[in-house]
């Protein structure tokens, strides 16, 4: 889980002429398939980190669950066997709720996405 918008930050970067994929699904893959929380270099300067740390980013394994929220739209995707999702900003009229059932060992395929419900719950005033 990051709280840095990444996915603001890659799409404002991203040259995406001729690609089919969905610009969402796009945005997740480099991060997944980059095995990198912030795969943008040099970093967008309203970005606080310390880069000469930058391994502290790397994912050293490709994710069951990443939580990536952004002000971009809300959304669950399966990508690359990972279950991404953005929750959006959270709020105190606002959050996610996240349940993973039982594995079942015999048939499961390396990915949570049959396992995974997610909520974004929105409170009214």
């Amino acid at each position: 889980m990051t709280s840095t918008d990444v996915l603001l930050h890659l799409s404002k970067e991203e040259i995406s002429a001729g690609q089919n994929i969905e610009r969402l699904s796009r945005l997740c893959k480099h991060i997944v398939n980059q095995r990198n929380f912030y795969p943008i270099f040099p970093p967008n300067p309203d970005v606080n980190v310390e880069f000469t740390k930058y391994d502290f980013l790397r994912l050293p394994v490709s994710p069951h669950i990443l939580i990536l929220p952004s002000d971009l739209k809300e959304f669950v995707k399966n990508i690359s066997r990972a279950v991404v999702i953005n929750t959006g900003r959270l709020s105190k009229s606002k959050y996610t709720r996240i349940r993973v059932d039982p594995i079942d060992q015999k048939s499961f395929n390396g990915s949570l996405e049959s396992y995974t419900n997610v909520e974004i719950i929105k409170m009214k005033d």
